[in-house]
């Protein structure tokens, strides 16, 4: 190969791997959508991510991520062979460009999910990552089809597995996730945020209550959206995008000032609820988050210690020892963390002994007791007597059924959260349901 040839490969070849490159990757996603139509054929994209890569980076040394994406690559080349493209996108991101043919991307994107979750071998020791992978398939007929609109919906639905706990393939779904797909959203995001009226951005609450005796004595703040022209548009959707755009941290001060507000409101008047808001766990790192608390609290004359910050466990803290510093600041507020999903992360266990938290909230996995059920029933009491001996009160979630309820409590679960207590709703649905009896927390 002479030097003008070099040039001319890396130019569209990954160095490290020996993939096509994003520039060579989207010439050729751009080429096949261009000649889908008179084809009559459709097209399938695999966006893949690795799982937890940056944990290798930063405990090994990039030398050893290297090792990893290498490898990565030569096992995406044996499971996709002839079938399609493979490129290298970008750091731990990966392209698979096929025909729009869904069992053959269910096929592959199983094949590569068990291919990566397999241990790599670096200098002799074995490391384990795994992906999360998101699938667009387009038939020749859909007239908005780019390619840069394939890349985002690929990429949009790999996010949507990524808040689901890692590990699985999601196949993008215009009726779920259309909203994913338009690249207005995060404009259409941003002017709601901004807007005096919210936007269409409200906050709904889903109980938790009292295992031993059903009274509702905490309310979870989730925020919903519904567009004057989109409609309603999914949660999954419009936080990924909020995430993806840098808004998270805007929608997370709209939540917590406005749930702060209506729990405010409804102590007031006689009835008095813990309130569980969701933050990034990124934050904890940042002053601004410790700001937007104490201005919410004080704004709403809200005690501290009636709000519980939740942390998504699978969430990644960027520096630890700032972190448990920034805890400690917002329990002198009166303020308490909880882990959330506890259960679906990395190193779950380690977590419980770094991070100062006060309560842990079991992911669904944990607490379905449905399919081997002893099994499940030993696990989930080995974790909940864990949490008690630490001090720890545990909220039970994803409870649909009375018999799951029963054996929760019965394992030493103190709270639950779930479809049988009912789901989110405005705050004032949730107060005037007669079913749920509501009791104020001691303290």
């Amino acid at each position: 190969m002479d030097a003008q040839d070099r040039l001319s490969y890396l130019a569209f070849h990954d160095p490290l791997t020996g993939l096509a490159n994003r520039t060579l990757f989207r010439d050729r996603l751009s080429a096949t959508v261009d000649g889908s139509g008179s084809a009559g054929h459709g097209i399938g994209l695999l966006f893949v991510d690795l799982d937890d890569f940056k944990v290798v980076n930063d405990s090994l040394g990039h030398a050893s991520g290297d090792v990893v994406l290498r490898a990565v690559a030569g096992r995406l080349r044996m499971c996709v062979g002839e079938a399609g493209t493979v490129a290298r996108l970008g750091g731990d991101e990966f392209g698979v460009l096929l025909p729009g043919d869904q069992a053959l991307i269910e096929l592959l994107g199983g094949r590569i999910l068990g291919a990566l979750r397999r241990p790599f071998d670096v200098n002799g020791r074995p490391i384990t990552i795994g992906a999360s992978l998101g699938a667009v398939i387009s038939g020749p007929a859909d007239p908005r089809l780019t390619a840069d609109s394939l890349l985002r919906r690929a990429d949009a639905a790999m996010y949507t597995g990524k808040r689901r706990g890692k590990g699985g393939l999601v196949v993008y779904e215009p009726g779920t996730a259309a909203a994913l797909g338009d690249p207005e959203l995060p404009r259409l995001l941003a002017a709601a945020l901004h807007a005096g009226d919210g936007g269409g951005l409200d906050v709904h609450y889903q109980p938790i209550i009292a295992m031993d005796g059903g009274a509702v004595v905490a309310v979870e703040a989730l925020a919903r959206w519904r567009h004057p022209v989109l409609g309603d548009v999914a949660p999954d959707v419009f936080v990924a995008a909020a995430e993806r755009a840098g808004l998270i941290d805007t929608l997370d001060n709209l939540v917590l000032r406005r749930a702060c507000r209506e729990v405010a409101e409804l102590a007031a008047g006689g009835t008095v609820l813990d309130l569980h808001v969701n933050v990034c766990a990124r934050r904890l790192c940042e002053p601004d988050l410790e700001a937007a608390v104490r201005a919410a609290l004080v704004d709403h004359d809200l005690p501290g210690s009636r709000l519980v910050l939740e942390i998504t466990e699978t969430s990644w803290i960027p520096d630890l020892a700032r972190a448990v510093e920034a805890i400690g600041r917002l329990r002198g507020l009166g303020v308490r963390l909880a882990i959330d999903d506890f259960g679906t992360g990395y190193n779950t266990l380690a977590q419980l002994h770094l991070l100062p938290v006060d309560i842990v909230k079991l992911c669904q996995a944990h607490t379905a007791l449905d399919g081997d059920g002893a099994r499940l029933e030993a696990l989930c009491g080995a974790v909940v007597s864990i949490c008690r001996s630490l001090g720890l009160a545990v909220i039970a979630e994803g409870v649909e059924t009375p018999t799951q309820a029963g054996a929760l409590a019965r394992l030493g679960c103190q709270l639950g959260q779930g479809y049988l207590y009912g789901r989110s709703a405005p705050l004032a649905a949730l107060r005037s349901d007669p079913v749920l009896p509501i009791s104020s927390p001691a303290g």
